[in-house]
């Protein structure tokens, strides 16, 4: 084994080899291109729709959020209405079926 001898010569062409053998791995690693060159991108535009495009979905979720607020707040109008016409009828009915029972008597 190389290093069980002392021979300094021998330890010195392990050195060389082993750096020799490193470096042709490294060049070639680097040589493969393991981080390729891209393309300068606008950022900032892209950045700039995404902003943009994000405001009109909120923008058209606070329309849609007021526009439920307005059907919901006709909704119990008409459901008020309809109560009414309920109530009315029914005192209707009522007043009918008294005067009815009235005249009979």
């Amino acid at each position: 084994m190389i290093f069980l001898n002392d021979d300094k010569n021998k330890k010195t062409t392990l050195f060389i080899l082993v750096t020799v053998f490193s470096l042709a791995v490294v060049f070639g690693w680097v040589k493969a291109n393991p981080f390729p060159a891209k393309e300068a991108v606008n950022d900032n535009n892209d950045w700039s729709n995404i902003v943009n495009e994000s405001a009109d979905a909120w923008g058209k979720v606070q329309e849609s959020f007021e526009f439920s607020k307005v059907q919901t707040e006709e909704l119990n109008k008409e459901l008020e209405k309809e109560a009414e016409q309920a109530a009315l009828l029914d005192k209707t009915k009522e007043y009918l079926e008294n005067k009815n029972t009235s005249t009979e008597q």
